[in-house]
């Protein structure tokens, strides 16, 4: 609500449109519009959005998670930086790791450092919970923050005014 007031601030001003038309994808695929806020922690909303380590778009799919959900990467299209397509494949990726890990925090966990990662460290920690896994140092501390941050602007996306927010125009 302060360190980066001026960026949810930005966030929620500059894609009050993009996230209700993406609230709508979420909504027709099961998965709680609440993890729209992936986006906002991913990239911003930013459908161009580019980090070093090769994912792209608004939901930064790297390109063996897009190609896995159907979207073409190659050197004359990549369909990752096509906010439908890739909320579309996004929403399907969000449900299929519910389906697999059948908890949220451990699905947002998965979705920052992979299920794979996460798999294993379920088996190999008997922990079932994302909070244990974090509490005991066990997930990379960018996953360790990822988590808390989503829910977070899942929260302020829900109700800018009751968190200090009144000076947005988005209505969660």
């Amino acid at each position: 609500m302060t360190r980066d007031r001026q960026t949810v601030l930005r966030i929620l001003d500059e894609n009050a449109h993009r996230y209700e038309e993406t609230k709508r994808v979420f909504e027709g695929h099961g998965v709680p519009t609440e993890l729209l806020s992936v986006a906002a922690v991913e990239s911003g909303f930013n459908p161009k959005a580019m980090s070093p380590a090769g994912a792209r778009g608004m939901w930064q799919f790297m390109k063996s998670t897009a190609r896995l959900y159907g979207l073409t990467v190659s050197r004359v299209k990549d369909e990752r930086l096509d906010p439908d397509l890739s909320t579309e494949a996004a929403a399907k990726h969000l449900r299929d790791l519910f389906v697999l890990f059948q908890d949220w925090h451990l699905v947002l966990a998965a979705y920052n450092a992979g299920s794979g990662a996460v798999n294993r460290l379920l088996t190999s920690n008997g922990e079932s919970d994302f909070w244990e896994l974090s509490r005991g140092g066990h997930l990379p501390k960018e996953t360790q923050r990822f988590v808390p941050r989503v829910i977070a602007l899942s929260l302020i996306f829900s109700d800018p005014v009751r968190y200090g927010f009144n000076e947005t125009k988005m209505i969660g």
